[in-house]
């Protein structure tokens, strides 16, 4: 039987943990959640609108296979290697759970906009941005970047949102709503309570 080396494979899974976390948060939706560690169990509690409730976790994994001789000939960096890849797996399942979790939590808020037959309108656009809350930097600006729309046709829609600014009447629709999401964000940011 060969030896165990507890301490050298200590080393290796925290670098490969160092080198998944860093390729998996370069993901731009990713790097937006929140992220916590945690080690034992499969659930978790929070984190909901109301900072109650238990949550399953999104199981990511990714199979790979490392022959005997290309261990022994490449050491370590023959696992190392695989790294991209199985952070690339893992982020797409990451991003496939969140996009199940952020479904569900739209049917439960009645923020579902049904999906339309024909060529997205200025009219679509303009109801998605009306059932989203926005947030505003310092200056006052509206975080648009951050908006994820899920649909079949992302070039149809944005062919919808760049007519929808170049159309003075739907632009100032548009102004307008964001004034309105700009007062319900000063309210929001206004009523919050620190903690301890």
């Amino acid at each position: 039987m060969l030896p165990d080396f507890p301490l050298l494979k200590d080393k290796v899974l925290k670098a490969i943990n160092r080198l998944a976390s860093a390729e998996m948060l370069s993901d731009p939706l990713l790097s937006e959640a929140h992220h916590i560690n945690h080690h034992e169990g499969n659930r978790f509690d929070g984190f909901s609108q109301d900072g109650a409730g238990e949550h399953e976790y999104h199981i990511a994994e990714h199979d790979i296979s490392i022959s005997t001789s290309e261990l022994i000939s490449d050491g370590p960096s023959a696992v190392f290697k695989h790294i991209p890849e199985i952070a690339a797996a893992m982020a797409n399942q990451a991003k496939k759970g969140m996009f199940s979790t952020f479904e569900k939590a739209a049917e439960v808020s009645g923020n579902v906009i049904s999906p339309i037959e024909g060529e997205p309108t200025p009219e679509y656009v303009l109801a998605i941005y009306e059932k989203i809350s926005l947030d505003f930097d310092t200056r006052g600006s509206p975080k648009l970047d951050s908006i994820v729309i899920v649909s079949n046709k992302p070039e149809a829609v944005r062919r919808a949102r760049e007519r929808m600014m170049s159309d003075p009447d739907y632009r100032k629709r548009f102004e307008a709503l964001i004034e309105k999401k700009r007062t319900e964000w000063n309210n929001r940011e206004s009523s919050r309570r620190l903690v301890d």
